[in-house]
C-alpha cells in the first residue's frame, strides 16, 4: 500500500506510486480545504475539489478494485444544515463512470 501526500508535487508523486497497478482509493474528507465538505475534523490548507478531481482522472487510468470515502458528515457541526455530497461525487466521478 501506498500514501501519496496531499502538497504541490501530488501528481507526479501519485504517477510513481501507483504506475499502472490496481489502485484502492481511500479518501478521508478532512484531507479537503475546509467548507467544501462536512467532515468530523477542518484541516486548512486542503485539497480542493477540482485537485481530487485531477487525482481521480489520474487513477481512473488503472484499473479501481474499490473507493473507500470517510469524515463525511450528513450534517455541518456549526449550523446542522444538511450536508451535500453531490460536489464530492463529481469529482470522485472519473473514477467510476465508464
Amino acid at each position: 500500500m501506498r500514501h501519496v501526500a496531499v502538497g504541490p508535487n501530488m501528481l507526479d508523486d501519485l504517477n510513481s506510486a501507483v504506475a499502472d497497478h490496481p489502485v484502492y482509493f481511500h479518501l478521508d474528507c478532512d484531507v479537503l480545504e475546509p467548507g467544501l465538505v462536512p467532515p468530523d475534523y477542518r484541516v486548512p490548507n486542503g485539497l480542493s475539489l477540482d485537485e481530487l478531481g485531477d487525482v481521480a482522472r489520474r487513477l481512473a487510468a488503472n484499473r479501481v478494485v474499490g473507493i473507500e470515502v470517510a469524515e463525511f458528515e450528513g450534517v455541518w457541526a456549526d449550523t446542522g444544515d444538511p450536508g451535500d455530497p453531490g460536489p464530492l461525487l463529481a469529482a470522485l466521478a472519473p473514477m467510476v463512470d465508464d
